[in-house]
């Protein structure tokens, strides 16, 4: 009985040191967050989806760029590449040296190329929609939400402040909510319906401005439009065709 005691203790111990890396990372602050948590052990179908197509090699391609990345961390509104200068939505602005993003003594230059390897992979692409830092929250202890329709990414039917110069002609984004809201447009009402709808997510105030994705203190439904059609299910189904038996009489034709 001592014996199965002693090796149930060595048991759990050896669990924990399994699993405590995660749990700290969860509420020891961001950086360790970063460091250790492997975001693909629990969400390895929304990896898997991100690095396996069209979709989301596009976002990692953004998730590379650290002007974007930076645009996000200052609020960004307007980028001016001929003059390197960002104004952000708290009237600041910064200027490009030749290595960092500048605002008086305040030098930033955001990279989620956290192994440094020159490409964004592993859990680095996670972090382009849910890392506070990119959001106004540097200090807080876990993880944010940032949907398809944020004010910074593809906007809204109210606001979009992502500024389309921050890219090359080929990743060019227009306002998707205000396509959306269009009148003419066949998804208008589905999408409207679901602005109306909260989520669970709490949208909170980046940089004290008031998000248009909301419904009430939530962010609402209105990005369900976007994933309806821009995200992928696989399945792996087999159809078998019904068998048909006709009986009950001679053959004959139908006139």
């Amino acid at each position: 009985m001592e014996h199965s005691k002693i090796l149930l203790i060595i048991g759990l111990f050896a669990l924990a040191i399994f699993v405590v890396p995660d749990i700290l990372s969860m509420f020891t602050g961001q950086h360790i967050f970063y460091d250790e948590v492997n975001c693909q052990r629990c969400h390895i179908a929304e990896y898997n989806e991100v690095n396996g197509s069209a979709t989301g090699q596009v976002h990692i391609r953004a998730a590379s760029n650290t002007n974007y990345t930076t645009y996000l961390a200052i609020g960004g509104i307007d980028y001016y590449p001929s003059n390197g200068t960002i104004y952000s939505v708290d009237n600041k602005t910064w200027t490009w040296n030749g290595t960092s993003w500048n605002n008086g003594s305040t030098s930033l230059l955001v990279s989620l190329d956290h192994n440094g390897n020159s490409e964004i992979n592993g859990n680095e692409i996670c972090h382009l929609c849910h890392n506070t830092s990119l959001i106004d929250k540097p200090g807080a202890h876990a993880m944010t939400m940032r949907t398809c329709d944020d004010d910074w990414c593809h906007g809204n039917r109210n606001y979009t402040l992502n500024d389309p110069e921050l890219f090359d002609t080929s990743q060019t984004r227009l306002n998707v909510g205000m396509v959306l809201n269009y009148s003419g447009n066949l998804h208008r009402a589905f999408y409207l319906s679901q602005c109306n709808e909260a989520t669970r997510y709490t949208a909170g105030n980046p940089f004290d401005h008031t998000m248009g994705n909301v419904k009430g203190d939530y962010f609402s439904k209105g990005y369900w439009a976007c994933v309806g059609c821009h995200s992928g299910v696989q399945v792996d189904i087999e159809i078998i065709p019904g068998e048909y038996n006709h009986t009950g009489g001679p053959p004959r034709k139908y006139l």
